[in-house]
């Protein structure tokens, strides 16, 4: 904080403070990274950012998975879902949100549900390296569940004309 306290533009002492957070989390502290995180989307509350809300709302959900708290990770996830289901130009973040949700799936043993939503996330061109990074994450631990006959199948099953759906049925719990 040391860093921001002196900036008079609230912006950008969020944006230092989400570049904070990336960094740590980088470095995998992500009790570190969470606090930045937490105190960019406390100035955030003066900014009607909904882009920046939900990336940084996505970057927590992300930390969370990697501390292994599942339900407050799905939590994360599921709020940044409820913007990204609204705004069509919100599509990267929305897929690095199903690549991330797919590992949550995996800890639950749906191995098959987090297989098609990985696969809607590599089968797609608008995604950003990190979520492509993700869901090969998600694919190393499918694999050790699944032959690769079954997880291919499962990959193409959903297209990008039930993103939509998806994302709802994330939003209610249903997958």
């Amino acid at each position: 904080w040391e860093l921001v306290k002196d900036i008079d533009d609230p912006w950008r002492k969020i944006v230092i403070k989400n570049a904070m957070g990336e960094f740590s989390a980088h470095l995998k502290c992500f009790d570190e990274a969470l606090l930045h995180y937490e105190e960019a989307i406390l100035g955030l509350k003066s900014i009607d950012n909904q882009y920046a809300r939900t990336a940084v709302l996505i970057n927590m959900a992300h930390c969370y998975l990697e501390t292994q708290d599942i339900e407050s990770s799905k939590e994360y996830y599921i709020e940044a879902l409820k913007t990204i289901v609204h705004i069509p130009y919100m599509l990267p973040l929305g897929l690095a949100t199903l690549a991330g949700f797919s590992r949550i799936l995996i800890s639950e043993g749906k191995y098959e549900d987090a297989s098609k939503l990985v696969g809607l996330v590599i089968n797609n061109p608008y995604g950003y390296h990190d979520s492509r990074r993700m869901a090969k994450v998600a694919i190393q631990q499918i694999q050790q569940y699944l032959d690769m006959d079954t997880f291919n199948a499962l990959a193409m099953h959903y297209t990008m004309d039930k993103y939509y759906d998806i994302l709802a049925s994330l939003i209610s719990n249903k997958q």
